[in-house]
């Protein structure tokens, strides 16, 4: 089993592979605490992009990160039925 500081440096890895942007965006990732997950570290993502004028800008709308905590096995979630779904909503 991994803990949740290892998740989340497991999550940071995952993340800067599959968003090309990741660095660029200045990506910070916080812990997500869904009522309906079991098995797994959660974190939500939220990049800084720089407006038209070179203002920085957070954007949402990003898919959480998920961590297996038994194999460290990293995933976003699967779109918004599964988010609603861990969401309780």
């Amino acid at each position: 089993m991994i803990g949740e500081t290892e998740a989340k440096v497991l999550a940071e890895e995952f993340g800067s592979s599959m968003v090309r942007q990741w660095g660029e965006w200045r990506c910070e990732l916080r812990t997500w605490t869904p009522p309906n997950l079991s098995g797994c570290f959660a974190f939500s993502w939220r990049p800084t992009v720089l407006d038209s004028l070179g203002r920085p800008m957070r954007v949402g709308g990003n898919m959480p990160i998920l961590v297996d905590e038994n194999s460290g096995e990293c995933r976003f979630v699967r779109g918004m039925k599964e988010y609603r779904e861990l969401s309780g909503k």
